[in-house]
């Protein structure tokens, strides 16, 4: 597996891996938050299917044009420590094609699960917090 991989396949090489240490975090926690993109829905569905106490939730930004997408990141980066502040926007437009895609396919796949996805492409804030909300209700 290779950085420069699709996120799918990405996700894909890492389920093994994946699936061991959530496995560990559902014994030996109580609760327990993971966050990124190495693991889609069918492998959370997975995990619901052989019984494990999952709640889960996507994010993405299926509603935004890469131009778009490009202006938030450049708006609100994070200073020296952001790794996008050091690529070009020629650089960054591919990436963020295939991140637009990537939130297309885990919107559907989604649906197809039944798994909560919520899109944060107009509202960042408002629409994650009422993920943490959805995520730690009881």
């Amino acid at each position: 597996m290779r950085y420069e991989d699709p996120l799918i396949v990405r996700a894909e090489h890492m389920w093994k891996m994946s699936k061991h240490l959530l496995g560990c975090f559902l014994r030996e926690e109580r609760d327990y938050l993971v966050e990124g993109d190495s693991i889609v829905p069918s492998q959370v569905n997975e995990l619901i299917l052989e019984g494990k106490p999952v709640k889960t939730c996507f994010l993405g930004y299926t509603e935004l044009t890469k131009d778009e997408k490009l202006t938030l990141i450049r708006t609100h980066h994070q200073g020296d420590i952001d790794w996008t502040k050091k690529l070009s926007d020629e650089e960054m437009l591919p990436m963020i094609d295939e991140m637009i895609e990537f939130s297309k396919y885990l919107k559907e796949e989604c649906a197809k699960y039944d798994i909560k996805y919520f899109d944060v492409s107009h509202d960042f804030e408002g629409v994650r917090n009422e993920a943490f909300e959805y995520l730690f209700e009881k």
